[in-house]
């Protein structure tokens, strides 16, 4: 019985890994113009009290972007909003 408990295992994580596609993101480096309240191309706020800024420049930061020209800023609000972004995944062939 633990043979085939075993074996069975095994067919369905071969299957799984057979199907399992990754994920593309596209500008994973928040790439953009700086600018306040605007996140990177391609990336979006999660929550309207929840404002990405494409540093540096504003907010009094000023930071060197480890990858790139320019990164993701949050203005938080507290604990009254999330402090999320988001990214739409789209299905490339």
């Amino acid at each position: 019985m633990k043979q085939i408990v075993c074996i069975f295992l095994t067919v369905i994580l071969f299957l799984h890994i057979l199907f399992v596609k990754a994920q593309y993101i596209s500008n994973p480096s928040f790439e953009g113009t700086p600018q306040m309240h605007v996140p990177p191309p391609g990336w979006g706020t999660c929550h309207y009290k929840s404002t990405a800024n494409t540093q540096p420049g504003y907010w009094e930061v000023d930071k060197t972007p480890s990858d790139g020209n320019t990164y993701l800023g949050m203005c938080t609000r507290g604990p009254w909003g999330d402090n999320a972004n988001l990214r739409k995944i789209v299905k490339h062939s």
